[in-house]
């Protein structure tokens, strides 16, 4: 009766410190998650600071050599391309690039001569196919200062707080809109470009061509136009 006894109080022991043995293996598996959310949440606090680093235009100018730009676009979101100024005479090589995080298309545009050196960026409202026959998407980008692709030529009024002076629609320095005395704009150190929607050309003739116009005019005032392009030059 006693060998009984004392076998099952051997049994007994033994079962209790193996249900020991895996409460505290339990417990120290408990304690060991905490380090691996610690961990992830310092990698996505990283991969934030990261979009916020490249929020505005002034920030992909940091971007001043082909190899950074490559580096953080990565080679599939760059597409080779050319941009034509000055009336067609001169021809600079850029890069089409899309932003890996917020999707925003930016046009770099290399100096002269090559792509080792960066000239400015420039940002659209409204994105054309390769054709430059559809718009196929439009996007705000943002300048430091507040300025933003698609404000109208009300919004942009009343950013500079007077009216805007700017170039006809329909050529080459099309919506060009002049700085000299906006201190707003000159403070800004961004270029703007305007544009208007062609989809009722009738209504836009009169805005068409190498003319001057004013965002305080009465053929002006109601009309859609547009900011479509923001340029940052690197100085």
């Amino acid at each position: 009766m006693k060998k009984s006894i004392y076998i099952l109080s051997a049994t007994f022991v033994l079962s209790t410190m193996i249900s020991c043995g895996g409460e505290e293996k339990k417990q120290e598996s408990k304690k060991e998650n905490p380090k691996e959310e610690v961990d992830t949440i310092s990698a996505d606090t990283l991969a934030e600071e990261e979009v916020i680093k490249h929020r505005f235009i002034e920030d992909f100018a940091t971007l001043k050599t082909y190899e950074e730009a490559l580096a953080y676009f990565g080679d599939s979101n760059m597409v080779a391309d050319t941009n034509w100024y000055a009336e067609g005479e001169v021809m600079m090589l850029s890069h089409r690039c899309t932003d890996p995080y917020s999707r925003d298309v930016i046009q770099l545009v290399w100096e002269q001569g090559g792509k080792e050196k960066l000239s400015q960026v420039e940002v659209y409202y409204q994105i054309w196919d390769n054709d430059y026959s559809n718009v196929i998407s439009k996007q705000r980008v943002q300048s430091k200062c507040g300025l933003s692709t698609g404000m109208s030529i009300g919004e942009l009024e009343t950013f500079c707080g007077q009216p805007i002076e700017f170039s006809g629609f329909g050529w080459d320095y099309a919506g060009g809109v002049r700085m000299d005395g906006v201190s707003k704009l000159e403070a800004c150190n961004v270029n703007v470009t305007l544009d208007v929607d062609h989809s009722d050309h009738d209504k836009i003739q009169h805005l068409l061509g190498d003319i001057p116009l004013k965002s305080d005019m009465e053929e002006v005032k109601g009309m859609p136009v547009f900011v479509q392009k923001l340029t940052y030059y690197l100085r």
